[in-house]
């Protein structure tokens, strides 16, 4: 175990002494080593975490060391050195890392425990200014917590995800897998909360049938070739890529290449970047929950007439799918390249692009994004009269981790209920038909760590 350096924050948690010890004996209702680590798979389960990596490795580390009695070493440098990746010898003075990590391990806490394990009788909390965890009993749910007719869940209709370009069976296994399911060993479905049910309209109806559609951008994927030889008839040489050392050698610093090997690209349509794959799975889960009949495409194996008259989640951009292009025609906001700070941005529809940026990702001092922005729109779906009413959610970003972070607010019961209050505020009594609302997503190595409220906008 590493050694934190002079100066370093001291633990948080100071053991009970031998007397302390006798006059206060062991709780005999206090869980189990086995509860506590069935209570942490369960949570490291659920898809808020399977998609959050470091705040896993944060949850595991200290989990693991209160259970082995090893509380008292927990400090904020050790879980930096030892379950964060920081370096040996850094100033937690200087980094916050762990400290806003565990923040963000709190709120990821409640929010799991408010929807996806709402039934659950031990939790496991983490109190403010603390690095140590504690466990909680609460009474079992109400009946009415468990939905009726729950059981295996309804994955009859996700095959189509082959389609949508994750690889085949394995983007539809993995898919599967990250979603909760578990050969032999079905969950039961999480309860819905009612304000969920509420936000999401015709989409939460048991039974409903729902489109998950993916715009898939083009993509230029470089592979390694021997230097001598026929190159496959879908690959060519790497041009306006130059062979040059400078290009070569970033490349070698994240795939493998032989001196003796050439690259060339293969073009692609069907690639889908990880927001949108976390997202999805966010999407995949929630509608489960709901009892939705879902069905997976990518845009390109349905065109935007097939699209019409159904309930819809579209995840894409205007900039790589005629559909995001149409449905956000009928929206306030868009995303749209901006050429002052040279990055895609939400703003404000214009003739001949956008006028000024609204929401434009941040950079740190190195030049890594830091805040990137989600565009979540609400419309009712085109088509018949009849057909009506049937709601379509368009999910967009600036860069795809933002596209993650709509993606969780709007399936959060939390978020949902703040901005109901939001709407009421401004003299509406529910969820408007339409409306736009700007998610500001904090990011680490491209990773999405949080999914906080920017801005909404409803048509007039």
């Amino acid at each position: 175990m590493a050694s934190p350096p002079e100066g370093a924050a001291s633990p948080s948690f100071t053991p009970p002494t031998p007397e302390e010890g006798r006059k206060n004996p062991p709780d005999s209702t206090a869980p189990s080593a086995s509860e506590k680590r069935d209570a942490l798979a369960r949570v490291l389960g659920t898809s808020a975490f399977l998609r959050a990596g470091q705040l896993c490795n944060f949850l595991r580390y200290i989990a693991e060391m209160e259970i082995a009695g090893r509380a008292a070493e927990l400090s904020e440098y050790l879980i930096g050195v030892e379950a964060l990746g920081r370096p040996p010898g850094y100033s937690t003075a200087d980094d916050s890392t762990v400290r806003r990590r565990a923040h963000a391990l709190r709120q990821k806490l409640d929010e799991v425990y408010a929807s996806e394990l709402s039934g659950a009788t031990l939790r496991i909390d983490l109190s403010k200014g603390s690095y140590v965890p504690h466990y909680v009993r609460v009474e079992a749910g109400s009946p009415a917590s468990i939905p009726p007719g729950s059981g295996r869940r309804r994955f009859t209709r996700w095959a189509p995800v082959a389609a949508a370009g994750l690889g085949g069976a394995l983007g539809a296994a993995l898919l599967l897998w990250a979603a909760g399911w578990r050969p032999g060993s079905p969950p039961a479905r999480a309860a819905v909360p009612a304000i969920l049910a509420r936000a999401w309209g015709p989409l939460a109806k048991p039974g409903t049938s729902v489109l998950v559609c993916l715009g898939t951008p083009p993509h230029l994927v470089i592979l390694p070739y021997p230097e001598d030889g026929p190159l496959p008839p879908a690959a060519t040489p790497l041009p306006p890529l130059p062979q040059e050392p400078a290009f070569r050698e970033w490349y070698r610093q994240y795939y493998p290449l032989e001196p003796t090997q050439r690259l060339a690209v293969h073009r692609t349509t069907g690639a889908i970047h990880l927001g949108d794959v976390n997202g999805l799975v966010t999407a995949l889960r929630t509608l489960d929950a709901m009892g939705a009949d879902v069905q997976i495409v990518a845009e390109k194996n349905m065109g935007l007439p097939a699209q019409r008259g159904r309930n819809l989640i579209f995840f894409g951009n205007p900039e790589f799918s005629f559909a995001a292009s149409k449905l956000l025609d009928r929206a306030v906001w868009t995303i749209g390249y901006d050429p002052k700070t040279r990055q895609r941005v939400i703003a404000p529809r214009a003739p001949g692009g956008t006028e000024a940026a609204v929401y434009a990702p941040v950079r740190d001092a190195q030049g890594w994004l830091y805040d990137v922005f989600g565009l979540v729109t609400v419309l009712p779906s085109a088509g018949p009269p009849e057909a009506n009413p049937l709601r379509t959610v368009v999910i967009s970003c600036t860069h795809d981790s933002g596209c993650q972070a709509a993606m969780e607010f709007f399936a959060s019961a939390a978020h949902m209920q703040r901005l109901l209050e939001r709407f009421r505020r401004n003299g509406l009594a529910d969820f408007p038909p339409s409306y736009q609302v700007v998610v500001r997503s904090r990011v680490q190595s491209g990773q999405t760590i949080s999914a906080e409220y920017a801005d909404h906008v409803v048509p007039r």
